[in-house]
């Protein structure tokens, strides 16, 4: 319930997935973008997660119920609470198997 109530918020906080208007910036961290709208930000190479501010490490396609798509990637928790079958937000997972054989390169890694 955890991870839902994770999804969940962060949903609420930032911009819909695939609907952000990024803009490039520099950190202490390094390059970014941000979003102009929900000020969300991520690493400029696009490797942030769609849903919160954690890295990603699974790439997905996110449906909405009403018919949008997002593609991009999802960090471990927010991909633990898709993967369970239920449409947090009006979002659900749509399978994507290669995002499982990441998951397993990138723990050999």
């Amino acid at each position: 319930m955890q991870y839902e109530l994770w999804v969940l918020s962060n949903l609420q906080s930032y911009c819909l997935p695939g609907t952000h208007d990024f803009l490039p910036g520099e950190s202490p961290k390094g390059s970014i973008r941000w979003c102009a709208v929900c000020l969300k930000e991520e690493p400029a190479d696009e490797s942030g997660c769609m849903v919160c501010d954690l890295a990603g490490r699974f790439e997905v396609v996110l449906c909405s119920n009403e018919g949008r798509q997002a593609e991009g990637r999802l960090c471990e928790t927010c991909y633990e609470a898709f993967s369970r079958g239920r449409a947090l937000g009006g979002w659900a997972l749509q399978y994507q198997p290669q995002a499982r054989e990441m998951q397993h390169e990138q723990r050999r890694r």
